[in-house]
């Protein structure tokens, strides 16, 4: 079974360049379209400092610029978006 992306309830921060929003739209293409892995998704997009947020749960970030990241939670195979936008 695929990753797959759920943004439903997700944040998005005012000033979002253009360039993050690509960014992000094509790292949600890359998990649900072809099933990769955030981390796997986020590394195509470009320089993107994924990391775990902290050891006892399942939260991640990653940059799609120099102030806008994703904030996410990995929940089986969903990935459910918190933040777009700003920084965490």
């Amino acid at each position: 079974m695929p990753y797959i992306v759920d943004d439903s309830k997700c944040r998005f921060k005012s000033g979002l360049t253009g360039t993050a929003e690509k960014k992000y739209e094509e790292w949600k293409a890359y998990i649900n379209q072809n099933g990769l892995h955030p981390k796997n998704a986020a590394a195509r997009v470009g320089d993107s400092n994924y990391k775990k947020l902290n050891a006892v749960s399942e939260v991640y970030e990653f940059r799609l610029t120099g102030r806008d990241r994703v904030l996410f939670e990995i929940v089986g195979m969903t990935v459910k978006v918190k933040q777009v936008g700003g920084h965490t």
